[in-house]
């Protein structure tokens, strides 16, 4: 199950694809010597902020993010080793690392896109029930998303 084989810690590259985010930390956390000397290639289908807060609380750093498009669907793609990134990130951030703003990665606008959606729509549901702290959060979220989306309209000039 997961990376408990023999000789797994003899591996410098572990790609784990095709899963959520969560079930990839488990995978992680269950295997700590990935944190020393190997690369892990990580593709979450889902809950990517949580991954991506594990990684951040759990010694690792992503050094490379990238996206692709696959049936429409856009996907992250991420180059992880151990290390901890030196600045926490922001809930947006948690989303779409600052990785694929330094990498200006070319799908990243229409991923902001995305988010800025899904998340104006939950909004729209939580307001109706009340919830005002969630509401908050979730207004507090989509600013940060259409911030960074502005910022990538910046690249083309």
């Amino acid at each position: 199950p997961g990376l408990s084989f023999p000789e797994s810690h003899c591996s410098q590259v572990v790609i784990i694809a095709g899963m959520g985010g969560e079930l990839i930390a488990s995978i992680l956390q269950d295997a700590p010597w990935t944190k020393t000397n190997h690369t892990l290639i990580l593709q979450p289908n889902s809950k990517i902020d949580i991954l991506n807060a594990w990684l951040m609380d759990n010694g690792y750093q992503i050094t490379q993010a990238h996206m692709v498009k696959d049936g429409g669907k856009l996907y992250q793609i991420l180059s992880v080793i151990g290390g901890n990134d030196t600045i926490p990130l922001m809930p947006a951030q948690l989303l779409a690392h600052p990785q694929f703003f330094r990498q200006r990665d070319p799908l990243l606008p229409e991923y902001l896109e995305q988010l800025i959606g899904k998340y104006s729509h939950a909004l729209k549901g939580v307001q109706k029930s009340e919830h005002l702290s969630d509401a908050a959060a979730l207004e507090s979220l989509i600013l940060e998303l259409q911030n960074m989306r502005r910022e990538t309209e910046t690249w083309q000039q």
